[in-house]
């Protein structure tokens, strides 16, 4: 938002609660850290958000691209992108929680989330930005209940160890089980997946998901036009009537980091927009496979891309275009677009369906590398793949492929 450019400020003793944890011998001490120029700038940021404008762009690029920090945005990390509060103003809290996890992390030289230095994070933004609630930005929605709360915590030394107690449950619940990933499949082209079995919060997202189910189960069952015309059409035809003449930006998240990285992105560049349940898109990309089915490739690649601009980092869909340009043998441009995939691969939460995108990614590209000539980095695609999942039979199988087409060589 640009009203959030133009604001500049510094905050001395705003609340009663502790001062960030820095390391012992201050801000001088970032220098034998990991990334020292990067702490700085997250540091500063805690200490005065408004000061630099390219802060906000800054700490999200490095802390969702760099493999020296882990940071999870989940409901216990970010309960606050759930309330009503404005966009600017979420965006802003965000970015401090993941500044304040990811520099925790830099300092211990450690990579492994810390909630709570997140938490801090978040509630040094929120200090500043309470303090500006009845003056500059007495228009925008700043106040949130949940981290009212927190502050309350945080001022009586009790914020740590509520999050230590929340944070066993939240262990918990990622260790029930919650049924099975299928393994990823053996054919070059990504089949689509199933959509969830779970039950969404409203009887009208119900509906719509059983017939993204039904609609699947006919394209497996070689009734692809049925499943277009009967069911994905229908769940297209309700979404563009929920939001014709909508002047917002519309995303489809499939995760929570994926959704945040659109929020955020969005607010960087003060664009309105609204981030909604993957249905719309997941229904275009059913849409586009069983047009691929039928042959009908033209209309497929047109149904892939309007799925793509609602989830445009979303690596399934990235996997399938590499596919179809793949299919088209326009190799340049199906080794972008599974690149793409492999670095969207980093927002997906489960380790399962992370492994099943990565191995589709990497044998693309392996692909597209060996048919421009480049067999050194084909093989090292095929390569990593094997490393991923060791029971990869494609990934051998073109490296005995290459291992032929080497030997046919001068």
């Amino acid at each position: 938002m640009k009203w959030l450019a133009l604001l500049v400020i510094t905050v001395l003793g705003c609340g009663s609660p502790p001062p960030a944890q820095h390391p012992a011998n201050g801000a001088t001490a970032s220098s034998h850290a990991k990334h020292p120029e990067m702490l700085a700038i997250m540091e500063r940021y805690l200490m005065s958000p408004f000061a630099d404008g390219d802060a906000l762009d800054k700490i999200r690029d490095f802390t969702l691209q760099s493999h020296d920090v882990l940071i999870a945005f989940d409901e216990l990390a970010v309960p606050f992108v759930e309330e009503d509060l404005d966009d600017g103003v979420k965006n802003l809290l965000v970015i401090g929680f993941a500044a304040g996890n990811a520099a925790s992390q830099l300092r211990s030289g450690v990579r492994g989330d810390d909630l709570v230095a997140g938490v801090e994070g978040s509630l040094h933004i929120y200090i500043a930005l309470k303090a500006l609630s009845t003056t500059s930005l007495k228009d925008k929605k700043v106040i949130s209940a949940s981290l009212d709360e927190r502050l309350g915590l945080w001022s009586k030394g009790e914020l740590r160890a509520h999050l230590e107690r929340a944070m066993v449950g939240r262990k918990a619940a990622t260790l029930t089980p919650g049924g099975t990933t299928e393994p990823a499949p053996v054919a070059p082209r990504p089949s689509p997946a199933r959509p969830a079995d779970k039950a969404p919060a409203d009887p009208e997202a119900e509906e719509l998901t059983k017939l993204l189910l039904q609609g699947t189960d006919l394209v497996k069952a070689g009734r692809p036009q049925v499943a277009i015309t009967d069911y994905f059409d229908k769940v297209i035809a309700r979404f563009q009537k929920q939001y014709a003449g909508d002047k917002r930006h519309i995303y489809c998240g499939h995760y929570q980091a994926e959704t945040l990285l659109y929020m955020m992105q969005s607010a960087s560049k003060g664009e309105d927009a609204v981030a909604i349940a993957p249905t719309w898109a997941d229904a275009w990309f059913y849409k586009a496979y069983a047009l691929t089915e039928l042959h009908r490739t033209a209309e497929a690649v047109a149904a892939l891309d309007t799925a793509i601009a609602l989830s445009p980092s979303h690596a399934h869909y990235l996997s399938e275009r590499g596919y179809l340009y793949h299919h088209a043998k326009d190799w340049q441009r199906s080794l972008a677009m599974y690149q793409a995939a492999e670095e969207a691969v980093k927002l997906i939460t489960d380790k399962p369906g992370q492994l099943i995108e990565r191995g589709r990614a990497l044998r693309g590209q392996g692909y597209a590398l060996v048919e421009l000539g480049d067999l050194d980095a084909g093989e090292k695609k095929y390569q990593e793949s094997l490393a991923t999942d060791p029971d990869d039979k494609m990934s051998r199988q073109e490296l005995d492929y290459i291992k032929g087409l080497r030997a046919k060589r001068p």
